[in-house]
């Protein structure tokens, strides 16, 4: 299973005008767009839902779960009913802002108490966008139907417009390759929101491990890309199950995988989400990976980076202004090393199995963990952007999905400083 670089500039450039001019349609002929919607999105929803029945039962795929089939009878019944009822299929825009406004007005009003408590600079900044949400919220439930819907619609054009004008960026510099040693001022570049973004770690993983259960290609044979090798590696973690669905992200930078997370159990708050922040610093990748792969059942994405003399200064400053401003701290297991208690937190779980420090951050945004904002994606974005990698998100909320995302398109183009990629499974490796 090899990770071919398959996306040329031809393909870059017909998906930046196909959803340019998507854009333009949906913006200057919303209503025709909202006439014909329900009917496309029901033959989507039928076809795909038949397609997933011929799978089921043609293929004779191995774990035939009951699950499956009934996701793929909600399928096939949505389908249906955009036939039957399409005003329904119609509340598809303005549900889906409701929803996700809210979820963000509710995410930055938590963090901004969290920084106001921390006195955290601009912190008001984080109240205004909840406010922004909310009032967006409030506009959605009060406004007419008819005009909610075609107003958001509008937007969902001018959202396919600059998303396209972004995929055409991408295109430009795969023809016309700028130095990466002077791109280090951070472009803004509109990608999918973060909501779209959680699903694809699972389902790439899914792939992975479909791949995998075939003995033969255990520990797959290396296709190489370049001869050149990274100087920066990214670790984006996932599960099958739980929380871990959505992700985990670290870097792997001269030796030490660098991380940032919840790891003071003591500090949780919040089912969890919360809690005071901490850095590690493993030396050597190969234990932790082995630890993620055997003891928490984690497949590892790992992307590699070819930087620049002057990109990998930048990074280390970032590192070095991190370590500045925090603390060594020791996990349970070491902290009461005498005790005959066997601490199970993840905090001693590491220390246990790998070579680890760990550090507390003293100030500033950092200082407290969340899981929806200040979150280990956060943490590798302000060493990753000395980079000059472009990912931007409209609402300012990563995911490692988001990054996912981001590297696995990089890797399939020429010109990019994505150079390698590696899936370290618990059943095996593909490279």
């Amino acid at each position: 299973m090899n990770y071919k670089k398959n996306i040329s500039a031809f393909n870059l450039l017909i998906s930046s005008i196909s959803l340019i001019l998507l854009g333009l349609f949906i913006l200057f002929y919303t209503r025709n767009f909202l006439n014909w919607f329900p009917y496309i999105t029901g033959i989507i929803l039928i076809y795909t839902a038949l397609s997933k029945f011929y799978s089921f039962y043609i293929k004779k795929l191995n774990e035939k779960k009951i699950l499956i089939l009934i996701a793929d009878t909600a399928i096939l019944i949505q389908g249906i009913i955009a036939f039957i009822s399409p005003k329904i299929i119609l509340f598809i825009f303005p549900g889906f802002v409701l929803f996700y406004s809210t979820v963000l007005g509710i995410i930055y009003l938590i963090s901004y108490f969290q920084n106001k408590k921390t006195h955290t600079p601009h912190s008001t900044i984080l109240l205004i966008k909840s406010i922004f949400f909310f009032v967006i919220s409030i506009l959605v439930i009060t406004m007419n139907f008819y005009y909610k819907t075609f107003i958001i619609t509008k937007l969902v054009g001018l959202y396919l417009i600059f998303y396209g004008i972004t995929i055409f960026t991408d295109f430009i510099d795969e023809e016309i390759p700028k130095s990466y040693a002077n791109k280090m001022i951070r472009k803004i570049s509109i990608r999918l929101p973060v909501l779209f973004t959680m699903g694809i770690l699972k389902k790439t993983l899914t792939k992975i491990t479909n791949y995998l259960n075939n003995e033969e290609n255990k520990n797959d044979s290396i296709y190489k890309k370049t001869d050149l090798k990274p100087n920066l590696e990214v670790l984006i973690h996932v599960k099958e199950t739980g929380a871990g669905i959505f992700g985990h992200m670290d870097i792997y930078y001269k030796g030490f995988v660098i991380s940032y997370g919840n790891y003071d159990y003591a500090t949780y708050r919040l089912f969890d989400s919360m809690g005071e922040g901490v850095i590690f610093f493993i030396k050597g990748k190969e234990d932790y990976i082995k630890f993620c792969n055997k003891y928490h059942e984690k497949t590892i994405f790992d992307f590699g980076l070819n930087l620049t003399d002057e990109q990998m200064k930048k990074v280390e400053e970032k590192i070095s202004e991190h370590i500045r401003n925090s603390y060594p701290w020791l996990s349970p297991k070491d902290f009461y090393k005498n005790s005959n208690k066997k601490f199970d937190d993840y905090a001693s779980q590491l220390a246990r199995e790998t070579n680890i420090k760990f550090r507390k951050i003293k100030r500033g945004r950092f200082k407290n963990y969340f899981t929806f904002y200040t979150n280990c994606v956060k943490f590798a974005d302000t060493i990753l952007g000395q980079t000059g990698i472009d990912i931007l998100n409209l609402n300012g909320i990563l995911s490692p999905g988001s990054y996912y995302n981001y590297f696995e398109r990089e890797y399939k183009r020429n010109n990019s400083i994505v150079i390698t990629k590696t899936a370290y499974h618990p059943k095996g490796i593909v490279k």
